[in-house]
């Protein structure tokens, strides 16, 4: 049945047929008779897995209303990925997995090329192609490491013009993909995933994924006054950030979370010549989530439950080692303002300036805290007597 839809489809694009809309009512029906995975991973019938996961491409090209031209479309994509012919180059098959996704950089190209000669937008399709894409790994038990790497590469290559949301949409997914994978397959027994901080052993695979770029002075996106360029081409490592960074908002913060953060050390990166990158990747986002879960553990209300002694070592070895401030002082260093401005925006401005005069603090480094207390006293009162001057 679907080599029958697979003829069809061809010679549909071969008479440059604009009428497709018997083969989506086949496909439709045909469709419901997905052959399992058992099946499908057979040699002989490794080649029309391949037709399947494209057929299924095809369908929601056909479905999006959006789409010019569709059956011109289509067959640029069978010339361009060479699975007009019938034999398709050995490179493209993959007994493990969906080799059809390993023709998605051919694949977003042509329709790239596509829509921008036909002035149009190609939004709504790219939403299902990140669906299709997701659907089409999953529904594959053997999808391997290494497929998923092949996707996240061609993430962060400059030619890939997706939006950021889509981007990242996809970038999450491959990451819990992959996590579910080694906790399936056990790839590594002693890896756990039981908070956002675990999942900085995937640093290695995110290091993989990175050919010939030139980051001696990267940084990590942290803030807008960080990024020089709005326009520019978020690379692999910024959604790695952006990952962790989303995953933090759910997590109850914890000393114990907290401490194993400033106990981390870079984990083991595979490829040799991208250890002086990952170190410095892994400082700053070490050193970003410190501040960050610090920050945030100050603003919870049941604090009286943690172990208290702990809370304080924490907060002084941060405080000297983070938060240093230079007298006198001219500006607050990027560290304190980002760690300053978390708690006033979880919790408020006042909230901050009491927080500063508890008896905690006070004990800990009253200087430093009395420091901040008086500028923020200043700062507050004169921003409050310009409104009150304007009104």
């Amino acid at each position: 049945m679907f080599h029958c839809l697979w003829t069809n489809l061809c010679d549909i694009c071969q008479n440059n047929t604009d009428d497709a809309k018997q083969w989506i009512h086949s496909y439709t029906l045909i469709s419901k008779y997905y052959p399992s995975e058992r099946v499908l991973q057979r040699l002989v019938f490794v080649h029309m897995k391949v037709k399947i996961e494209f057929m299924n491409l095809v369908y929601l090209i056909l479905l999006n209303e959006k789409t010019p031209q569709p059956i011109q479309l289509i067959q640029q994509l069978l010339n361009d990925t060479s699975l007009i012919q019938d034999d398709i180059d050995g490179r493209h098959v993959q007994i493990e997995g969906s080799s059809c996704l390993q023709l998605l950089s051919s694949i977003i190209q042509t329709i790239d090329q596509h829509f921008q000669a036909n002035n149009g937008n190609n939004g709504t399709l790219m939403m299902d192609i990140q669906q299709w894409i997701i659907a089409t790994l999953k529904s594959s038990k053997g999808s391997s490491n290494q497929e998923i790497i092949s996707i996240l590469k061609f993430l962060n290559q400059t030619t890939c013009h997706l939006l950021l949301p889509m981007k990242q949409f996809l970038f999450d997914e491959l990451i819990n993909i992959l996590i579910e994978n080694s906790r399936q397959n056990r790839i590594n027994t002693q890896r756990q995933f039981n908070d956002f901080w675990d999942r900085i052993s995937l640093l290695s695979v995110i290091m993989d994924c990175i050919l010939d770029e030139n980051l001696e002075n990267y940084q990590i996106p942290y803030h807008p006054f960080v990024i020089k360029d709005v326009n520019q081409n978020h690379i692999i490592i910024d959604l790695f950030f952006f990952h962790l960074r989303r995953l933090i908002t759910g997590e109850k913060i914890r000393v114990d979370l907290i401490n194993k953060i400033l106990l981390a050390t870079l984990p083991r990166i595979n490829n040799i010549q991208q250890i002086s990158l990952a170190e410095k990747v892994f400082k700053q986002l070490k050193e970003y989530f410190i501040l960050q879960t610090t920050a945030l553990l100050l603003c919870q209300p049941d604090l009286g439950n943690e172990n208290q002694q702990r809370i304080n070592d924490i907060l002084r070895t941060v405080i000297d080692q983070y938060l240093i401030i230079q007298m006198p002082v001219v500006e607050l260093s990027n560290y304190v303002q980002h760690f300053l401005s978390i708690i006033i925006t979880k919790q408020s401005w006042n909230y901050l300036i009491d927080l500063l005069k508890s008896e905690r603090l006070q004990r800990l480094n009253s200087r430093w805290a009395d420091t901040l207390h008086d500028l923020f006293v200043i700062e507050h009162n004169t921003q409050r007597n310009k409104y009150l001057y304007y009104s």
